[in-house]
C-alpha cells in the first residue's frame, strides 16, 4: 500500500504533463490573411500551387481574419541544368522569383521582400514521366516558396 502512495505523485505529474495543455506561439497562419496572390508569369496553375502550399505549410489562407499578405509571382524560368554526352537534357532546373509584403500591426505596410527559390528534376524522353517529374518539382517549388514566406513572416513578428 505504501508503494502505491509513492507512485501516486509521479503518476499525477505524468498525467498533468500529458493532458495536452501547452504554451503555443501564434503561427503566421493565425496572424496573416492572404489578400492577394497574383501570377505574373506564363506558368499556368502556379498561383494555386503556391496558395495550397501556404495553407498546408503555414496555415495562411484567404479566409483568415489577420493582417493582409500580398504575393506576386514575378518570374518563372526553366533551364537545362545538365546534358548527357549525346547532348540530351538530363536535369532541368526551375526558378521562381516572387515578391511579398505584409501589413503591419498599425495598418502600415511592411517592406516588400523579393525572394527566389529553385528546384531541379530529372528530364525524361517519356512524356508521362516528364510530366510527373515536372509536376512534382513544381509542387516542391511552391512549398519552398511558402516556407520562405512563412519564415519571413515569423521574423517580422
Amino acid at each position: 500500500m505504501t508503494r502505491c502512495f509513492r507512485i501516486l505523485p509521479f503518476l499525477m505529474i505524468v498525467l498533468a504533463i500529458g493532458c495536452g495543455y501547452r504554451f503555443v506561439a501564434v503561427t503566421a497562419g493565425e496572424k496573416f490573411s492572404l489578400t492577394s496572390l497574383r501570377n505574373a508569369t506564363s506558368e499556368t496553375g502556379l498561383a494555386s500551387l503556391v496558395e495550397d502550399a501556404l495553407l498546408k505549410t503555414a496555415g495562411i489562407g484567404r479566409g483568415n481574419d489577420g493582417l493582409p499578405l500580398e504575393i506576386v509571382l514575378t518570374d518563372f524560368s526553366e533551364v537545362v541544368e545538365s546534358t548527357s554526352s549525346t547532348g540530351e537534357p538530363v536535369r532541368q532546373r526551375l526558378y521562381l522569383v516572387f515578391e511579398w509584403k505584409a501589413g503591419g500591426q498599425s495598418g502600415h505596410e511592411k517592406a516588400i521582400h523579393r525572394l527566389r527559390v529553385e528546384r531541379s528534376y530529372l528530364w525524361s524522353p517519356d512524356p508521362a514521366s516528364l510530366d510527373w517529374s515536372r509536376g512534382a518539382a513544381l509542387q516542391l517549388l511552391a512549398e519552398e516558396a511558402a516556407t520562405a514566406v512563412s519564415d519571413g513572416l515569423e521574423r517580422l513578428q
